[in-house]
């Protein structure tokens, strides 16, 4: 029958492995959820280019990264990690796991004792191999230090345009 192809997938002695994903942007903003979007797009063509890989859930949390702000979403996956409903967590960077150092390896540890491998696709890190937790830790602390000079910049130039009464904010009809 000419026009026909069935495709067989291939078979794998593999156990399937249960992946989920998480997703965070900071403001609901059209850009943000535009990033919002690539993310979970690309991150979804990555689990499936394997074959023993089962997406089971899309974790997506819309949080600031002021210290105290909910992200349900990850505490849910936590949830599940921990109860064994989940073998592999994906994220797109180190810096969308966690607003610091700490709360990121909190979550790796976490997530570790659970038996759960995380992939970060954009670093191309995966903490079933060995060294990766090292090499975390301090590309996160440089993330981390990067964004805490980014904020004192912002508050500086703030503070500056304030003295030279060149901030906007100032101009406004009340």
């Amino acid at each position: 029958m000419p026009g026909k192809v069935r495709v067989i997938p291939a078979k794998t002695s593999e156990p399937i492995k249960h992946v989920v994903i998480y997703a965070r942007v900071s403001s609901n903003s059209m850009e943000q959820l535009e990033s919002l979007k690539a993310q979970i797009s690309g991150l979804v063509g990555f689990v499936s280019g394997h074959n023993n890989w089962k997406l089971v859930d899309i974790h997506i949390d819309i949080a600031s990264s002021k210290k105290g702000s909910a992200c349900p979403a990850f505490h849910k996956m936590i949830e599940e990690c921990r109860a064994g409903l989940t073998d592999i967590v994906v994220v797109k960077n180190i810096s969308r796991l966690g607003r610091d150092t700490v709360e990121v390896l909190d979550a790796i540890s976490t997530l570790r004792e659970s038996q759960v491998r995380i992939i970060f696709k954009q670093e191309e890190l995966d903490t079933l191999t060995v060294g990766s937790s090292l090499l975390i830790s301090t590309i996160e602390a440089c993330t981390q230090a990067e964004n805490e000079t980014r904020s004192a910049n912002i508050k500086w130039g703030i503070k500056q345009r304030a003295k030279n009464g060149s901030l906007g904010f100032y101009r406004r009809k009340c």
